[in-house]
């Protein structure tokens, strides 16, 4: 009799139990970001601004109730950030960002290292890898202080690639190594990891043999090795975005001087053909910017051009300015035989 009992006790359904009170109040603030989420970026209406002033409350109340509570770094990050966002939109007024940053620098040791962060981009401004802009030296210094002080953030990945791209403009091969090497001690998974070695990879090869491989759209094998004795480019682009300008330039390089240009597409769908020249070879994998030859080596924008010497050799890694210069250079130097 008694083992029939339990046994019917185990087949009725577990009582539901109630979630724990810090996750009830994390309801209200998941509640207020879907709302959030549904106003227009370019939308700043009263709502906006009422929603946003919502959660940086709902977040700071969450701090107060559970200082202990599984979301604490979540609840000071969506504060720090919601709270970025309002001074932006009131006409770049940080001055209460700066103050409850401070705090938290005092009073919250957990909360250090996010408190750090946007307490710097009060006074440096957002970090970003955009080639077009040069990072101010004084805001360099504070990138580099930032990471000494909190190499394991979050944030570090953004920063070491804002710090490798200046170092890389320099040619600063020691920095670089030192940037790459900070990301494998704290970040060994993190894509922009992968990607800066790849990039630093890339550099070293230069002078050196060369090669890519894989498929294009219809499958058909590509490997670059099979060129050996011609010149010729390997273009990271994107048939989404084309370059007009750049297309008809690498065209007339490769009628004038018989290159060989294997181009690595970064658009999604390789099917969609339109904008590839039919004089390349196309290599595609798919995967579109996440595509394995750019990350490979590290191709972070685009376009990217790399010139291959007759001799199969990384003669140089060309910009949209610069690559014509690199393969004159050159095809200059293989006249002599290569």
């Amino acid at each position: 009799m008694v083992p029939a009992l339990i046994g019917l006790l185990l087949l009725l359904p577990a009582a539901s139990a109630d979630p724990p009170p810090d996750e009830v109040h994390w309801q209200q603030v998941t509640a207020l970001r879907e709302r959030l989420l549904a106003v227009s970026p370019t939308e700043q209406t009263d709502q906006a601004l009422e929603i946003r002033e919502g959660l940086v409350s709902a977040t700071r109340r969450y701090q107060q109730l559970y200082p202990g509570g599984r979301r604490n770094a979540e609840a000071v990050r969506l504060e720090l950030q919601t709270m970025f966002e309002l001074g932006m939109i009131r006409g770049g007024d940080l001055d209460a960002l700066q103050t409850r940053c401070n705090t938290l620098l005092r009073t919250h040791p957990g909360a250090r290292a996010e408190a750090a962060y946007w307490l710097m981009l009060c006074q440096r401004g957002t970090p970003t890898s955009a080639p077009v802009l040069r990072v101010p030296p004084g805001t360099i210094q504070a990138y580099q202080e930032y990471l000494r002080a909190y190499p394991d953030s979050i944030y570090a990945p953004r920063l070491v690639e804002v710090l490798f791209q200046e170092a890389e403009s320099a040619d600063a091969l020691e920095a670089m190594r030192g940037l790459v090497s900070l990301l494998e001690q704290w970040h060994p998974d993190h894509l922009v990891t992968e990607l800066l070695r790849g990039a630093l990879d890339l550099r070293g090869r230069v002078g050196q043999p060369f090669h890519v491989t894989g498929v294009d759209p219809q499958g058909a094998p590509i490997d670059s090795r099979l060129n050996r004795g011609r010149a010729g480019l390997i273009v990271f682009w994107s048939s989404a975005n084309p370059d007009a300008d750049l297309l008809a330039a690498i065209e007339r390089a490769r009628a004038r001087d018989g290159l060989f240009v294997i181009g690595v597409d970064l658009r999604a769908r390789p099917e969609q053909a339109e904008g590839r020249p039919a004089g390349w070879q196309h290599l595609h994998d798919r995967l579109g910017p996440a595509h394995r030859t750019a990350r490979r080596w590290g191709i972070r924008q685009t376009p990217r051009v790399l010139v291959i010497d007759r001799g199969g050799r990384l003669a140089g890694i060309g910009s949209e300015e610069t690559w014509e210069s690199l393969l004159a250079t050159t095809i200059d130097s293989n006249s002599g035989g290569g």
